[in-house]
């Protein structure tokens, strides 16, 4: 089975794709709930303030990650290992990771090693809102590149298949001979 995660930062959902790729089943959707808090209802106090002798003007401390930045990673790292559970549980042969540009790399290197073994198709695009069967239609071409990283795995759809047999055609190198 292939299964496709679509993630921002404030859910990930999982799908399960057969061979054939027709159908996309959800499976299971991690909420990130303090994602949706504001920066001031993560953090109760102000930061720390200092006073810069020579100019007698006083300074915030900032720290270098947010509140919310934290809370993402924390999320990230909670999720690892049940999303790892329940892709070994319905036999996961690969992994195409759909998520916003900027939480693709992150989210990639937050999974456990099990998973990030598994990935074999990425798309940087924003479709965690999208219903089912659009969603189907937009990471078609990605499920059939993880479906040619497999090679146990035969594509049944026609239009997978016949991506693919016209990809590997243009891949394999020329065996023709000019007769001079």
């Amino acid at each position: 089975m292939i299964h496709v995660l679509v993630a921002d930062q404030k859910r990930l959902r999982v799908f399960e794709s057969g061979v054939n790729a027709a159908v996309l089943n959800e499976l299971a959707v991690f909420q990130n709930r303090g994602a949706m808090l504001h920066e001031r209802d993560l953090i109760s106090d102000r930061p720390g303030r200092v006073m810069n002798g020579s100019a007698n003007i006083r300074h915030a401390y900032e720290p270098k990650t947010s509140a919310k930045q934290m809370t993402l990673e924390r999320w990230m790292r909670a999720i690892g290992e049940p999303l790892q559970d329940l892709l070994v549980s319905h036999n996961c042969k690969a992994v195409v990771l759909v998520a916003t540009p900027r939480l693709l790399a992150e989210l990639r290197n937050r999974l456990p090693a099990a998973v990030r073994a598994l990935i074999r198709a990425q798309l940087p695009r924003d479709l965690v809102k999208l219903p089912a069967n659009q969603l189907k239609k937009r990471v078609r071409d990605s499920i059939a590149e993880a479906m040619r990283e497999i090679p146990q795995m035969k594509p049944v759809h026609r239009w997978i298949a016949s991506k693919a047999k016209r990809q590997s055609r243009a891949a394999a190198p020329s065996l023709r001979t000019s007769a001079t």
